[in-house]
């Protein structure tokens, strides 16, 4: 499917390293039919429908077809007229012949023709003729005929035979335009108008009221009754047999031109002209008033006349889109819609809870119409209108109720009992849908003012009032609880006739900019203070709209690039006081409401300036919000303007994002333009398959210089206008993108991820089949883009970059690819061949083989070569194989012709005798073309390693053996003369090894035995002694094991001789023998000892006994004699014997007396007791006590007693018990302690 659809532009200036939103457009149900007021449409009606077409507004001429249905008001737009002759006149000139709507275009661009059934427009007649510009006409069977504005020319069309007929002159003048005709019985009747050329007509006479009949069959005019008023562009039908004309433009008194309201009827029966309720059963009036109206478009339907939009106004142009229907019956008007389109601009509007309330403005005629707009549900309902046609008026929303102030109605003439402008303060009750006047705005009536709302409060001033002035410096608060205006500082100064004074609030400052688009600047006022400041902005921004939205302010505002189509949206920063630019528009702006809401802002009605239909007024309604969803449509979405003239949309200028998106507004890419300096426009169409589907594939060089394996996404951008030096997003779902990646690894076995993915553009769009196999360009022409992949929510986006010399014109694919280069084919890389001998030619596995005589260059053949062996050396040849034309690298075959093996040297270092059993190495030099070496031995000698090389090792087996060794080089081609040399193989040096070389001493004789691989005897050697403290320390005796007698430990030197045997020379081997002394014990007596004076040495015994040791008391040899205790070791000291014991030495001094000290220090009492006594130690002394019975057992003990102790006999036996007080300084003191 074809969807036309909106576009972004989002203005960055460091292209896509900005953090501006990305915003997103989505249509929303418009309110009413967007049919726009207009005048001089030409109006048919077809199965009890009406169909309308073009006419004319400020916008020039609509070229909009619309089928009207009165049952049911329903108003659909159909195919514009777009095809051959594009534009309608002013004049009524389409018709209704046979089914078919038939349009006579202006200046001779000649008919088109609109078939309703199919709802296309073709040519009929590509040109009219000559000097025919169409006025008016009727229908009288299967021909039109037709009259023109420019002469008396009177031309009918056959729709059958396609021709033009000139017929009779028409009477009158010489020219005569703004007429009415109708059919009425198979006759014409054409009148009325004013002079067309250049004959003399007195003011008075410039409207004409004559009328005429014509006659088809006899070609003649005849004059019949004239009209009672004369008048030009006037509507004329006819219904129910009679014709019917009036309205228009016509003279009142002092022959000013005024239009008018009269209707009026003729009875061609009776050829007279009755006149009828003037429009809307008004009474006749000279001044303009709504009902006065010309060139309004009129059609008989179902017995009743409809009439269609018109101008209201001789002397200012009001175009309306009013409905009416005339009842012939009962001569009366009715309105059928008083605003069929409900398009506007300069509408009002505010949000609350939920919901949008908007309305009044004007569609060239004022509105009073408001309404309530449900953002849950997308649908409008109508509310209680205004009570005048103000539109410019200014609106907010303060505690769920909407406030207006000022306005200007250019319906009311200067000088008429309305005033143009108003200071009126409406308030708009939301839950009783009821308005209510309020105090009017004190500084005077006014159209365009700043309103804002602010704590409660509405803050209002500047506007253009009554004078047409704009320098308007007044500002007032208004309190909605009191009803009451304050006055407030006035601007700093005047708005220089600025007629759209913009504002929002951010935080608690109002920031209002003037509208012109030079010397622009920004006010800033403060609520608090109640003071204004201003500061310079740069040129070159024209603010159209200011609003807040979610605590930030935002501008509408046009460039040199947009000014007057497409305005620009840019966010402001209160701290450096300049504009970001976030996106461009994609329609147009002029005179737009603009609601911000909780999460989205809402954008409505406007007028156009340039547009597809030509009209004046818009009744869109769009929303715009941030960070769009990404969509997940299918089919193609194509992004163009609504300007038909400009298919690519508006022009731009560098660095400015454009966007794509479905008609929901979700996100499929953005583009920037680069940075070309260069106004350029751009269009987008994206083309979305089913991502179910399966990927196009292909094989080709796309944008390398081989062929690769490509896999194409099921979606391609393309693009009509450059992007070069730019880039670019291409947004996708997180599933869609992977499920793509895990695609192309299944076809191809790889690992790919999401970093692997390219970005192809080519030059296919022209031919519009979305092939990237289709390059118009070059079939090898593709640029190559490598994207970065990011998140974008729970999805993904490309970004790529273009170079200054790249661009991404044309089509856009996300890709992935694989080298589609097979491999080389499979070769024996070495080919050997003997000199002379006959060659085949050479093989390789693969397909589609070429061979080459060069690694890079060369034409290849599909001969495969036959070497040439006449010369050696090699030859190296090249091969490939081609799969899916692609060719392969080369793979190398070296051929190498190979002479016979020429004669071998190096015998020379070949030894004469080999040891017996010995691995021994012979060696040759390497002969040139050899490829191995063949070595024979005789019997007895074995290779043990290298037969096949240069170098090889033989072992001899047998001793005595000899035989001659030879060895012979070879090739593929044979084996060269042999070299050879007689080896004897001789007897080997035996290996002799002892066991027993260390030993305990122990006294007396042991065994030392030696063995080895030779039968020959062994005999022992004393070499020399090695311990010299103890010579003489072994004896030796004995053949083949040797009795070792040891007298003591130490260490010598013992040689083993092994004599000669049948394969061995005599040997002999050195080793040492050690004797190490053998462990004895130690153990110390006479530890504890009494004090008396004299040393007190301990007592040592040796195991063996008799051993000498050495005895140290605390590590001294002094044996010591006082009271103590000491720590004491003894080592032997024996030449065969080691060993160590240690022990404590306690001196005691346990039986000295008392002294006297003691004596009178120590009592015990009392003596005898019953169970518990008291021994008191006096003078500071500390002892030792110790209780025992008779029988030396201890009954209690305890040392370092000083002071008192109680004695605790208590459950013991009555008896005696020994009480022993010791003090080491005063001696032992024993009583006898009696238990009753």
């Amino acid at each position: 499917m074809k969807i036309k659809f909106t576009l972004t532009l989002l203005f960055c200036w460091q292209v896509l390293y900005c953090a501006a939103q990305i915003g997103s457009f989505t249509a929303k149900k418009s309110l009413g039919n967007d049919m726009i007021a207009r005048e001089a449409a030409s109006m048919v009606s077809l199965n009890n429908k009406l169909y309308i077409l073009g006419g004319y507004n400020t916008s020039g001429g609509p070229k909009d077809l619309t089928e009207y249905n009165p049952a049911t008001g329903e108003l659909k737009k159909l195919k514009n007229l777009g095809t051959g002759p594009s534009n309608p006149l002013r004049e009524k000139t389409m018709f209704l012949v046979k089914g078919k709507l038939y349009n006579f275009s202006g200046y001779g661009t000649g008919v088109s023709i609109y078939d309703p059934g199919q709802d296309i427009w073709s040519v009929a007649h590509a040109q009219l003729v000559p000097g025919l510009i169409p006025d008016a006409g009727f229908v009288i069977n299967d021909t039109i005929f037709i009259t023109s504005q420019s002469s008396n020319n009177f031309y009918s069309y056959n729709i059958v035979s396609n021709t033009f007929t000139k017929r009779a002159a028409l009477p009158g003048p010489t020219s005569r335009r703004g007429a009415v005709a109708f059919e009425i019985n198979g006759k014409g009747y054409w009148g009325t108008g004013t002079n067309g050329g250049t004959d003399s007509c007195p003011q008075a006479g410039c409207f004409f009221n004559d009328f005429y009949e014509y006659d088809a069959v006899a070609n003649l005019w005849t004059a019949k009754a004239p009209l009672p008023t004369g008048f030009k562009y006037g509507s004329g039908a006819s219904v129910n047999g009679k014709g019917y004309a009036g309205l228009g433009e016509g003279y009142y008194d002092n022959y000013m031109p005024r239009n008018m309201q009269y209707w009026y009827e003729y009875n061609p029966t009776t050829n007279a002209w009755t006149k009828k309720q003037n429009l809307m059963n008004v009474s006749d009036a000279t001044l303009a008033s709504p009902y006065h109206i010309k060139q309004a478009a009129v059609a008989s339907l179902g017995g009743d006349l409809y009439l269609f939009g018109g101008n209201r106004s001789a002397l200012s142009t009001v175009y309306t889109d009013d409905l009416y229907k005339y009842n012939p019956a009962s001569n009366t008007w009715t309105v059928v819609d008083s605003d069929l389109g409900k398009n506007r601009t300069s509408a009002v509007g505010f949000y609350s809870n939920g919901k949008i309330y908007a309305g009044g403005g004007n569609d060239s005629e004022p509105l009073r119409d408001f309404w309530q707009y449900d953002l849950s549900t997308d649908t409008w309902s109508p509310k209680s209108g205004f009570s005048s046609t103000y539109s410019e008026r200014a609106a907010v929303e303060i505690n769920g109720k909407g406030y207006t102030v000022g306005g200007y109605d250019a319906t009311m003439p200067a000088g008429s009992t309305y005033n143009n402008y108003t200071d009126s303060l409406l308030e708009y009750n939301i839950a009783a849908n009821q308005w209510t006047v309020k105090s009017p705005y004190p500084g005077g009536k006014r159209r365009s003012m700043v309103a804002v709302a602010y704590n409660g409060k509405l803050y209002a001033g500047a506007g253009v009032n009554a004078n047409g002035h704009g320098n308007n410096k007044d500002f007032y608060e208004f309190n909605p609880a009191s009803n009451a205006w304050k006055k407030l500082a006035d601007f700093p100064t005047d708005f220089n006739l600025a007629n759209e004074i913009k504002s929002f609030v951010v935080g608690d400052t109002a920031y209002l900019f003037n509208e012109i688009y030079s010397n622009w600047m920004v006010y800033k006022y403060a609520f608090a203070t109640n003071t204004w400041t201003q500061k310079d902005i740069p040129d070159g921004m024209s603010i159209h709209q200011a609003f807040t939205f979610k605590g930030k302010g935002y501008a509408v505002y046009y460039t040199a690039f947009t000014y007057g189509i497409y305005g620009n949206l840019a966010e402001f920063s209160p701290a450096t006081n300049t504009f970001k630019d976030i996106l461009t528009f994609p329609f147009e702006t002029v005179g737009q409401l603009v609601v911000p809401t909780d999460n989205s802002i809402y954008f409505g009605f406007g007028q156009y300036n340039f547009t597809q239909t030509g009209a004046s007024r818009s009744n869109v309604w769009m929303e715009l919000k941030f960070d769009a969803d990404v969509s997940k449509q299918t089919g193609t979405y194509t992004s163009k303007s609504q300007n038909t003239d400009n298919t690519c949309g508006p022009f731009l200028g560098a660095n400015v994002f454009q966007s794509l998106y479905d008609q929901e507004g979700k996100l499929f890419a953005s583009l920037n333009t680069g940075n070309s300096s260069s106004t350029r426009s751009l269009c987008m169409e994206v083309n979305s398959l089913d991502p179910l589907q399966p990927y196009r594939t292909a094989v080709g060089k796309f944008g390398q210089l081989y062929n690769e394996k490509v896999m194409f996404f099921n979606r391609s951008l393309l693009i009509d206008g450059g992007v070069q030096g730019g880039g670019g997003r291409i947004f996708t779902t997180a599933a869609e993108l992977t499920r793509f990646v895990q695609a192309f690894n299944t076809a191809h076995g790889t690992n790919k991820t999401l970093n692997d993915i390219r970005i192809i553009s080519y030059f296919e769009h022209l031919k519009n089949d979305h092939d990237p196999l289709n390059n118009i360009n070059s079939s090898e022409y593709y640029d190559v883009l490598t994207p970065t992949v990011h998140t974008y929510g729970a999805d993904r986006y490309l970004e790529f970059f273009n170079t200054a010399n790249e661009s991404a014109r044309g089509e856009i694919y996300i890709t992935l690819s694989i080298d589609a280069t097979p491999p080389a084919p499979t070769v024996t890389s070495q080919v050997i061949l003997c000199q002379n001998h006959t060659a085949t030619a050479l093989t390789a596995t693969g397909t589609s083989l070429k061979w080459y005589t060069s690694a890079t260059s060369g034409t290849g053949s599909s001969t495969a070569p036959v070497p040439n062996t006449n010369t050696v050396g090699t030859t190296s040849y090249w091969v490939t194989q081609t799969k899916d034309n692609t060719e392969s690298a080369r793979a190398k075959i070296d051929v190498t012709v190979n002479p016979l093996p020429g004669a071998l040297t190096g015998s020379n270092t070949w030894p004469s005798t080999m040891p017996h059993n010995v691995a021994t190495t012979f060696a040759v030099n390497a002969q040139v073309g050899a490829t191995s070496y063949t070595w024979t031995v005789p019997t007895g000698f074995v290779i043990n390693a290298g037969q096949g090389t240069t170098s090889i090792q033989v072992t001899g087996s047998s001793p005595g053996a000899s035989g001659e060794i030879s060895v012979r080089a070879g090739n593929a081609c044979g084996q060269g003369p042999a070299l050879s040399k007689m080896i004897t193989v001789g007897k080997a040096t035996p290996t002799v090894t002892f066991n027993n070389v260390t030993r305990t001493y122990s006294p007396g004789a042991f065994t030392l035995a030696a063995t080895s691989n030779s039968t020959g005897a062994i005999t022992y050697t004393l070499v020399e002694e090695l311990t010299t403290t103890y010579p003489g320390n072994i004896t030796l005796s004995g053949t083949g094991n040797a009795t070792v007698q040891v007298v003591k430990s130490g260490k010598v030197k013992v040689k083993a001789t092994v004599a000669e045997d049948g394969a061995y020379v005599a040997g002999s081997k050195e080793m040492e023998l050690t004797i190490t002394k053998a462990a004895g014990t130690v153990t110390l007596s006479n530890l504890e000892q009494a004090y008396n004076g004299q040393p007190k040495p301990v007592s040592v015994t040796t195991n063996p006994a008799g051993l000498q040791a050495t005895v140290k008391y605390d590590g001294s040899a002094t044996v010591p004699s006082a009271v103590g205790t000491y720590a004491v070791t003894a080592s032997i000291l024996d030449d065969n014997y080691t060993g160590e014991g240690s022990g404590t030495l306690v001196i005691k001094n346990l039986t000295a007396a008392p002294d006297e000290v003691m004596l009178q220090s120590i009592s015990l009492f009392p003596n005898p007791t019953t169970g518990r006594a008291m021994l008191d130690v006096k003078n500071g002394l500390v002892v030792q006590v110790s209780i025992t019975d008779l029988a030396g057992r201890m009954v209690m003990s305890q040392t370092l007693v000083k002071g008192k102790m109680e004695v605790n006999l208590e459950g013991k036996a009555p008896g005696v018990y020994l009480v022993k007080v010791h003090s080491e300084s005063r001696g032992t003191l024993t009583f006898k302690l009696y238990k009753q």
